[in-house]
């Protein structure tokens, strides 16, 4: 098929939909575009403006600095940032576009991909008065790069060059061609904060955080995880927010909040980790938006330790489990989920019916347990997982484990609060479905983080020559056929190696007020909410 031109625009992306059981995220193409959107409940009408709404996230709230964001799905930091500081671009689900917001356009110089123009709208301004320019997204970049920020979103600009060429216009140079870096800016590199406020506040500048998004801060009360946002008087866009605050607040209790969504405690909520979460949303006519990517729920390896540094573990694992039997003992749903095979939906244009990847096998996972006790690698290991659904996950797998000669399972659980330093920080893990939920509807830029030796989100420390060298074959053309073959060969690697074993589909969605419109994601995989489009109906 041919590829859409990915030119900047002012179009929205249509309804699609967010969430994975496991908040994680990918990114991608044309991997299952089909929405479910105006379920019942769903509001209709025009947007009325005013109004306050409270809205779940999954993870503690730790930073409002841009270079700090590790995660930058819906429900771990990408809410609030883009309330905060709006996007540059978006990646359309529909049409599988890169789209303008805060930037114009963003367009490589030639076919080698090398060097880039962006270009920001004119006039714009951070909250502080301090004009957002050329300059302001040179500074915030080259703040990422320096090693002194730390910034887990380093790796994305190494080895790249940004200057002014004028108020509106960025010149990038690449070290490596990469046809998909409007990709990479769109997931990632968007957040754009005031260098005034930085300058004036240092280190300290996640204190008083100051973007040019629809919202600004009010207050942020960290031993609640709660942080409340209020509308922005001079947003980019009149008329826009239509509300006048929101409020991002940590799920506790997920078996309450369809409960608090009906009484009208919360307004919204993704990532509802209960096993029937929809269904119940859809029978209290409550507001649905759901989506259909690839990828789906996911146990991730470390390979720097043991035993899942040899292969021989990997397998062993993936051919002593039945994708089938664990969704029929965990998915009590009528409305998503269900096993998967592969990682791509059959809807995708990189969809390949013949890569999958190893499972329910008995004689193949003996033969695996047997290699590995032969290198002195037992299979003794801890599952590390989060209360609610994922703990269910991980007791069933390893019950189903230590019925197998060989296995020696264990269940650690961690909280959400922890969950980040433990895993994203300290590596300190064998085996988690913690961010393993892997869903996208176009493999970039998030293959590249996941699977690349120096990927800014690679926690299983998964690095071969051969997968780097497939990721940056398959950045280097804007041609699909081009992409569609240069991904088979990533898909046959993944499946191969196992960085990552998926076993069931993708679950993806968001539950709101019936009377809450707006609820349109953006960026498929992080399915980022454009705050200023939320208002209420009727």
């Amino acid at each position: 098929m041919s590829r859409p031109r990915r030119v900047a625009g002012t179009k929205r992306a249509v309804a699609g939909a967010a969430a994975v059981t496991a908040a994680a995220v990918l990114s991608a193409c044309s991997g299952g575009t089909s929405t479910a959107a105006g379920e019942p409940g769903t509001a209709t009408g025009a947007p009325k403006a005013g109004g306050d709404a409270r809205l779940l996230i999954t993870q503690a709230i730790f930073s409002l600095d841009p270079a700090a964001v590790q995660t930058g799905n819906y429900g771990a930091q990408g809410g609030y940032m883009q309330a905060l500081y709006d996007v540059l671009f978006y990646a359309d689900i529909a049409t599988n576009t890169v789209t303008g917001q805060l930037g114009e356009s963003i367009e490589p110089v030639d076919d080698t991909c090398k060097n880039w123009t962006l270009v920001l709208k004119p006039g714009l301004k951070f909250t502080d008065g301090t004009p957002l320019d050329a300059e302001a997204v040179v500074f915030n970049w080259e703040r990422i790069q320096d090693p002194e920020t730390a910034s887990p979103q380093a790796p994305k600009l190494a080895g790249v060059t940004a200057s002014a060429k004028n108020d509106t216009t960025v010149d990038i140079r690449l070290k490596t061609a990469n046809c998909a870096f409007d990709r990479i800016v769109a997931n990632s590199l968007g957040y754009i904060a005031s260098p005034t406020a930085i300058k004036a506040s240092g280190k300290q500048y996640a204190e008083k955080p100051v973007g040019a998004g629809p919202f600004k801060l009010a207050q942020w009360n960290r031993t609640a995880n709660e942080l409340k946002l209020v509308k922005n008087e001079n947003y980019l866009t009149p008329g826009e927010p239509h509300l006048d605050s929101v409020t991002f607040a940590t799920a506790g209790n997920a078996a309450t909040v369809i409960d608090s969504i009906v009484s009208g405690q919360v307004q919204l909520a993704n990532n509802v980790s209960t096993p029937t979460a929809v269904d119940d949303a859809m029978a209290a006519g409550l507001g649905v938006t759901t989506l259909k990517p690839s990828g789906g729920a996911a146990y991730q390896f470390n390979e720097k330790k043991a035993p899942f540094g040899e292969l021989c573990a990997r397998q062993a694992l993936a051919y002593a489990l039945d994708p089938a039997a664990i969704d029929k003992a965990l998915n009590q749903s009528q409305k998503v989920g269900g096993p998967t095979y592969g990682l791509m939906d059959p809807s995708s244009a990189f969809y390949d019916e013949s890569l999958k990847f190893p499972s329910a096998d008995p004689a193949k996972a003996a033969a695996a347990v047997k290699e590995c006790e032969a290198k002195g690698n037992p299979l003794h290991f801890t599952i590390t997982a989060l209360p609610g659904t994922d703990q269910k996950l991980a007791e069933y797998v390893a019950s189903r484990l230590n019925q197998v000669a060989g296995f020696e399972v264990k269940v650690e659980i961690i909280t959400a609060a922890d969950a980040y330093t433990k895993i994203f920080v300290n590596r300190d893990f064998q085996i988690t479905s913690y961010p393993g939920g892997m869903k996208f509807h176009d493999p970039d830029p998030l293959f590249g983080d996941w699977l690349s030796s120096g990927g800014a989100t690679n926690l299983t420390g998964y690095a071969t020559k051969e997968m780097d060298d497939a990721l940056v074959a398959a950045r280097g053309s804007r041609d699909e056929k081009d992409r569609i073959a240069a991904y088979r060969k990533v898909q046959e690697i993944w499946t191969t190696d196992l960085p990552f074993w998926i076993w069931g589909k993708p679950i993806s969605f968001f539950v709101h007020d019936a009377k809450l419109t707006g609820v349109e994601p953006v960026n498929g995989g992080l399915d980022i909410l454009l705050t200023q489009k939320l208002a209420y109906t009727g």
